[in-house]
């Protein structure tokens, strides 16, 4: 069995998913792309650091809207799911 932890490299495909507890929390929001499918383009910036509670790296990821169009933001690592089939793809409930 595999123990190693996924790191994110440039090419993968991820679901750009926050975390984020709306239980109770009026006015929280999701960061920009929250759901959104699409590539690490590159690492840029952070630190080396994998913890969950450190500031980590932050990554370049490539999305495209419905008409495909192309827009990158920037995530923290640990908002970044890896895509390896269809079934990995979470779907976007929205609570408002």
């Amino acid at each position: 069995m595999n123990e190693e932890v996924w790191r994110p490299k440039p090419g993968a495909m991820v679901q750009i998913w926050d975390y984020t507890d709306k239980t109770g929390c009026e006015f929280v929001t999701r960061i920009a792309g929250h759901g959104s499918i699409g590539y690490v383009v590159k690492r840029t910036g952070g630190t080396d650091n994998y913890h969950p509670t450190a500031a980590g790296p932050i990554f370049e990821v490539i999305v495209f809207n419905k008409l495909g169009e192309p827009t990158k933001h920037n995530v923290w690592h640990g908002w970044l799911r890896e895509i390896k089939k269809s079934s990995d793809i979470k779907k976007v409930v929205d609570t408002e």
